[in-house]
Formats: structure tokens, sequence, C-alpha cells
């Protein structure tokens, strides 16, 4: 204790990067302390439902079981139903790491981990700067980490997995440098934990990780003893058996996921399967050019371009293995994470923007964080050492120019993660405030048991307080005869269609339901124009 109180004693850059990730606090966690256990992004709510599952009953598996009469109709979006049961449609690691821990701290704390973790993940990532660069380098690289807007904004989605995600990478790498130094087998071994909790959370990663410990190790081999490199191993591999079993146990196959891509591939062989995990979506170099353009050069140019300027620079020093480790990750990971997500096309699909948007939530900057992280302390360089040089002054005006950039990317930050008029902060919690008058309405209006059919942005009101069809008709969503399903469904509990729809589209599907013997009968106008009905089964 007295050790750790000395060295924040003789480190003004520690205590200062402490004070802005106190005063962070409340911004990181404004949706958790407003929005009250709803969410906006059908993942969130998943995740929030698989957790409190794992809380209460310590599985993921939710019995529904109308689902077996029905033909597994009933479901929202980002969940997936096996024999009849909900299952994950995500990866397995939130939901059973913070099962865990709400067992101990209780549902409604949290959506307080996500931001919480993003926090100390950002002194963590200044403890792994300043080891392989230096305190100012470090210093400045915690700040831009802080707030960055993609880590914000991902900080603040309580239940989405990808802060958690580099979370567990930052420590992994914190305690693996730790355990270079100190030549310490367990921490070795926790460093190994760490790394494959990373994989549970987000088990696509996979490739890259392991060559993030392969380099690492190459880098440093001369340091690492035998017995290290044994343990560390033996750490990791365990966790990804472990994790094997309990995808069997949810999924009833060890290679089977929440995501048909791998469902298929656990079919196919290994090749199809090793095919999945390293390029699931192949190699398509133009939509690859498209999305590092759109995203990293117009979108955040004021981050990547300055990095990319301080990694040039950077490299051109006589550099520690430290610093080659951190280079050699750096640009192999970015090209490898360019080339695997930049491929994906996701405009159009079901859930996306027929045209690409360019938004703070757009899938891309979710999946290339690890990218800007990585990048961060170069951006540093770029700012305390480049830029001075250009102008030769080595004194007064490394401070202005520092000083200049925090700001500009603190107001970039707030005006994009809180006042983003499509998917803000602010945004997002004015609309979950009003789910509440509508949930309270329709509580007053059908059964407890009754089922609710949404349209596809409707669940996130409705879910779980009921359960829910979502998209009927759509195919995509549903390969089988949903109003079939729904003319069974009807004749054993209530059902309901909550709508948007013009007139013209109501009686369009009327006459589709009369084929199915059923028919729509007005029961109130629920909120700006929303209608509820109840769908009736007509007796022959």
């Amino acid at each position: 204790m007295n050790k750790t109180l000395n060295f924040i004693k003789t480190n003004w850059q520690v205590k200062l990067l402490i004070l802005f990730i106190v005063v962070m606090i409340i911004p990181y966690c404004y949706l958790s302390f407003t929005t009250d256990h709803k969410f906006y992004s059908p993942d969130e709510t998943a995740n929030f439902v698989f957790t409190k599952q794992f809380i209460e009953h310590s599985n993921l598996n939710i019995e529904i079981p109308l689902n077996r009469a029905v033909n597994n109709v009933i479901f929202p979006r980002s969940v997936n139903v096996l024999n009849g049961n909900f299952v994950p449609m995500s990866f397995l690691g939130l939901p059973v790491f913070y099962g865990l821990i709400g067992k101990i701290i209780g549902i409604d704390l949290v959506t307080f981990i996500t931001p919480i973790l993003s926090l100390i993940g950002v002194f963590l990532f200044y403890l792994i700067i300043k080891e392989v660069f230096d305190k100012n380098i470090a210093f400045l690289s915690g700040l831009f980490l802080l707030f960055n807007p993609v880590y914000w904004y991902l900080g603040g989605k309580a239940m989405l997995h990808n802060n958690l995600f580099v979370f567990f990478i930052i420590l992994g790498l914190c305690l693996l440098l730790l355990a270079l130094r100190r030549k310490n087998i367990f921490l070795y071994a926790l460093s190994a934990i760490i790394f494959g909790a990373s994989i549970w959370t987000r088990t696509s990663e996979i490739v890259w990780v392991g060559l993030l410990m392969l380099i690492f190790y190459i880098v440093n081999r001369k340091n690492v003893r035998k017995r290290d490199l044994i343990i560390f191993i033996i750490g990791f591999c365990g966790m990804l058996g472990l994790l094997l079993f309990v995808n069997h146990s949810v999924y009833n196959n060890i290679f089977r996921s929440g995501y048909s891509s791998l469902e298929n591939s656990s079919k196919t062989g290994l090749s199809s399967l090793l095919g999945q995990i390293v390029l699931p979506f192949g190699f398509k170099f133009k939509n690859i050019v498209f999305h590092v353009w759109e995203f990293f050069i117009k979108y955040i140019w004021f981050i990547t371009l300055p990095a990319l300027w301080g990694l040039i620079y950077f490299s051109k020093k006589s550099l520690s293995n430290l610093q080659k480790a951190y280079l050699y990750s750096t640009g192999l990971i970015s090209i490898y994470l360019l080339s695997y997500y930049g491929s994906y096309w996701p405009w159009g699909e079901y859930g996306q923007p027929a045209t690409p948007e360019i938004l703070i939530g757009s899938p891309h900057l979710r999946y290339w964080l690890p990218i800007l992280i990585f990048l961060t302390p170069f951006v540093a360089i770029f700012v305390s050492e480049v830029l001075p040089r250009l102008y030769k002054s080595k004194k007064v005006l490394p401070i202005i120019i520092t000083t200049g950039f925090l700001v500009l990317l603190i107001y970039f930050s707030i005006s994009t993660v809180f006042y983003n008029p499509q998917e803000g902060f602010i945004k997002i919690k004015n609309d979950i405030s009003e789910f509440k008058p509508q949930i309270e309405q329709i509580n007053n209006l059908i059964e407890n048991t009754a089922i609710i059919i949404v349209p596809d942005w409707a669940d996130r009101i409705f879910f779980p307080e009921y359960q829910v069809i979502h998209s009927l008709g759509n195919r995509k969503v549903y390969g089988g005869d949903a109003y079939l399903e729904i003319s069974k469904l009807v004749q054993l509990v209530p059902v309901y269609y909550y709508s948007a729809d013009s007139d013209r589209d109501v009686a369009s599907l009327s006459n589709i339901l009369n084929n199915y013997k059923l028919r729509l009968q007005f029961v109130s106008e629920i909120y700006k124009g929303v209608k509820l009905y109840q769908i009736k089964y007509e007796q022959p």
C-alpha cells in the first residue's frame, strides 16, 4: 500500500490521469443511470436478459414452452431458438462473467460494470504504454483513449461486449508485462486466463489475439522461461476448453454458436470452419477501401491520420524489444482487422440501412476499436513530438498543441457521443423514456400471458416483459410459415399486433390473415399513431 502511495506521489501524470478518470465516471455511466434496464440495441437487451437468467438460474437456456407447439416462431431480435428455448445469438462471455459478478452485486448494478471497467482500462493502458514508451506518452495516450469517441460511446453501452473484450486484452497485456519483469509464474498463468476470457467475450477475434501473444513471445523469448511458456499455454488452452464445454451445454455442440455461420461451418468440415474463423466474409478489396475511407479517413481522420504520421516517425527510431513488439503488433493486427471486417458489407441486410450510414454506433467502428487503441500512443507521439519539430519548438508550443488537440477531441466526442441526433446518448435516453408510458398502457389492455407481434424495431419496447414475434412475414427472419404458426398460437394464448402501418398495409395484412382463418380486431391507439389489434381465430 505504501509503495502504491509513493508511486502516485512521485508521478504527477498518474494523479492527473486518475483525476480525469474520476471526473468521467458520470459521463461514462450516463445511460446506466438514466435508462432503467431498458436498451436501444437488441444485442444489449438480449445480453441483459441472459445475464439475468445466469444470475437467477446459472444457465443460459430460457425455456419458452409455447415455442414447441408453434415451431419456434416466438423470439425477439438477437436471440436464437434451440429446441424451443431461447439461447444467446451473441458470444457467451458477457452474460457468464456479468452473471457471476451479478450474483454478488445484484442485477441492478450489472449495467455499471462496462463503464467502470472501461475507465479502469484507461489506467491499465497507461501502465502498458509507460512500460513500452515513457510516462509522458503514456499520460497523453491515457487521456486520448479516455476521450476517444468510439471507446467512450461503447463504454456507455452497458451490455455490449466490445469494451469488455478490450478490457481483457489490456489487462492480459498488463499482467504479461508484469510477469516478464518479475519472472512470476503465477502472473503468467493469470495473464493466460485473462486472455482466454477475452476469447469467451469475442470468439471471432481468436486469430489476432493469438497473433498478439505469438509476437510478444517471439520478441521476448530470451526472457521467457520454458516453464512459464508451458503454464501460459495450459492456462489459455484451459479457458478455451472450458468455453467449448459451456458451448456444448448451451448449444449441444462444442463448435456451434448463436451465429448461423458457425452452425453451418460445424457441419461442413474443418477447412470450412477454418475459413469461417480466419476470414468469414472473404477478402473483398473494394469493400475494405470503401469502409476504411468512410470511417477512418473521412469520419475520424483527426485520430487516424496523426496516428499514421506518428507511427511512421516512431518506426524510424532505434527501438527496444517491447517497442518492436508493439509496433509489429499494431501493424499486423491492423492489417488483419481491416481485411477481416472491412470485407463485411452489412448494408441492406436485415436490421441495417439499405445505404451505408457512417455513425458512431456503426458496426465497423465497434469492430475496429482495437486498431484505434493500438494507434493511440502514436497520436500522442505526433502531438507531443512531431508537430513541435515541424515548428522547431520544444518548450511552450508542445503544451499549446497538446491542449488544443485535447480540447478539439473532447468537443468532437461530446457532440458525437451525447448529441448525435440519431444515436447519441441523449437521443437514446429520450427514446427509452417513451417506452414506459407505452408499456403501462399495454399492461392495462392485454393479458400477462399475451404474445405481441411487433415491427423489427419495437421488440426493445416490450421484451422481456412480454414475449414477442418480430418482423412478421420476413422469411430472412423466420424461414417457416409464420402465419400458420400464429393460427395455432392464437388458440393457445392471446396474440396482439402492435402496428405503425398505414390503413392500406393493415388491410393487406388482414387479407393474408383471412387465408389462415384469422382476423384483426382493433383494440386501441397506443402512441403517436401506433395502434394495437388483437388477432382472433375464426371458428369454422
